[in-house]
């Protein structure tokens, strides 16, 4: 019973002082694990903002390209026209009835307006005019095709942000499925030392039941012992009253028949 005890009592201490640190540890496990759920909702809606945001930017690049070809072909058109429509003989100034006539055009056409007055202006102003024409067209193709290089840079930008927000997510999903599994041996573990504890808290409870009613038994027994040999020396010292009786009769029995054979 003492080394059942001896034994319990062991189990018990290792166990109380493994569920303390278990416990501790699973608490330190479920705030990591809680971090990790908020640090990879925080990087999926800054990735979400990310495609969004690109999105939108994709989305005003394409309009403006669609502007700047916009303005282009107008721009073709118009020097094309001022071209072919010139007239290399005439060099006659509008009169005001001429004015009047084109602003009514212009109204509904104003390219078209715009030729017929380039048109008729004296040549050096209609070469400066085809000139202006040009020199803006070639403005608007350097800024279309500055807007294109820093849209392609701007996706480059994008595209490494992406991947570095992707990657993190990825690694902190990792991070949080070995933290889970490491959470889940413990609390298995937490859940072996409880069932152990119990266990050893049963077996102790068992052994000293067993130890006092054993003790109580042998007290028992002793005292009986103790019963038996007080009343089996009581019982000797009788015999030895009776002994004694006897062996003084005895003698006295042998003194008398001497005497008597000793009268005859």
């Amino acid at each position: 019973y003492n080394r059942r005890i001896e034994v319990a009592e062991g189990i018990i201490d290792e166990t109380t002082e493994n569920i303390a640190n278990l416990k501790a540890k699973i608490a330190e496990l479920k705030t990591a694990i809680a971090n990790l759920k908020q640090t990879i909702a925080t990087l999926k809606e800054h990735l979400a903002e990310l495609i969004a945001d690109d999105a939108a930017e994709r989305d005003a690049f394409a309009n403006r390209i669609e502007a700047y070809n916009t303005q282009l072909e107008g721009l073709d058109q118009i020097i094309e026209m001022l071209k072919t429509q010139r007239d290399e003989e005439g060099e006659a100034v509008p009169d005001v009835q001429s004015l009047l006539q084109l602003a009514k055009i212009g109204k509904k056409n104003p390219m078209a307006a715009l030729v017929q007055v380039a048109a008729s202006l004296p040549r050096e102003q209609w070469e400066k005019a085809v000139n202006l024409m040009s020199e803006l067209r070639e403005r608007i193709a350097q800024k279309k095709a500055a807007d294109i290089q820093q849209e392609a840079a701007r996706i480059q930008k994008f595209e490494q942000d992406k991947a570095a927000l992707e990657k993190n997510i990825a690694s902190n999903q990792q991070k949080l499925r070995e933290t889970e599994a490491e959470l889940a041996e413990n609390e298995q573990s937490l859940e072996e030392n409880e069932r152990r504890k119990a266990a050893a808290e049963v077996e102790l409870a068992s052994a000293q039941k067993g130890l006092e009613e054993k003790t109580a038994q042998c007290n028992k027994w002793r005292e009986e012992y103790e019963r038996d040999s007080e009343k089996r020396g009581n019982e000797i010292d009788v015999v030895e009253q009776v002994q004694q009786i006897f062996s003084n009769r005895i003698a006295s029995a042998k003194d008398y028949l001497k005497e008597r054979i000793d009268q005859e």
